[in-house]
């Protein structure tokens, strides 16, 4: 598979939101739900702000599968999430979409950038909480969400553009 033309992509940070990602990408298609065998969500990304960034980390559960969002985006448009998310590489993964395997691109974190006990801001993990909820994600997860340690974002406005969007919610005016 190219990263040229249509190509599906497979979210599971803060893009899982169909607000947040078409803020950057207004002509992304949601697909559903997904589903990435062999994974788990972890909080180990060090952002440049210093925050925990989500990352697809590897699991030794044979049981585990990272929930997320599948999108088609129009041609340029990983491009555009590989400028906007410093530290990510693009990978290549079959996930699990509607009762079938599908190949996506989704973004990995640069191995260099994986560090322990990172905290996500506050608002950064109500984004993947709410588009969770959006996709209707499984509840145990959504749960599990809930427990994850956060810290307050310092910074009012980057925090009060998320609240805006998942406030907005996920119909055709938020998401």
């Amino acid at each position: 598979m190219t990263a040229t033309g249509p190509v599906p992509y497979f979210a599971f940070g803060a893009n899982v939101h169909p607000g947040w990602l078409r803020r950057r990408l207004p002509a992304a298609e949601l697909l559903g739900a997904a589903f990435l065998p062999g994974h788990r969500l972890a909080f180990r990304k060090r952002g440049s702000d210093g925050a925990g960034r989500s990352d697809a980390c590897p699991s030794d559960d044979p049981a585990a599968r990272l929930p997320g969002a599948l999108y088609r985006l129009e041609a340029g448009g990983l491009q555009r999430l590989g400028a906007a998310g410093a530290g990510y590489h693009l990978a290549e993964v079959e996930v699990e979409h509607a009762g079938r395997r599908v190949r996506a691109f989704t973004w990995r974190a640069d191995p260099a950038l994986i560090a322990d006990g990172l905290l996500p801001w506050d608002w950064y993990l109500g984004l993947i909480g709410a588009g969770a909820e959006c996709l209707a994600l499984p509840a145990d997860y959504r749960r599990w969400l809930a427990t994850v340690p956060v810290a307050a974002d310092p910074d009012a406005r980057r925090a009060g553009v998320a609240l805006a969007v998942i406030a907005a919610g996920c119909g055709p005016g938020g998401g």
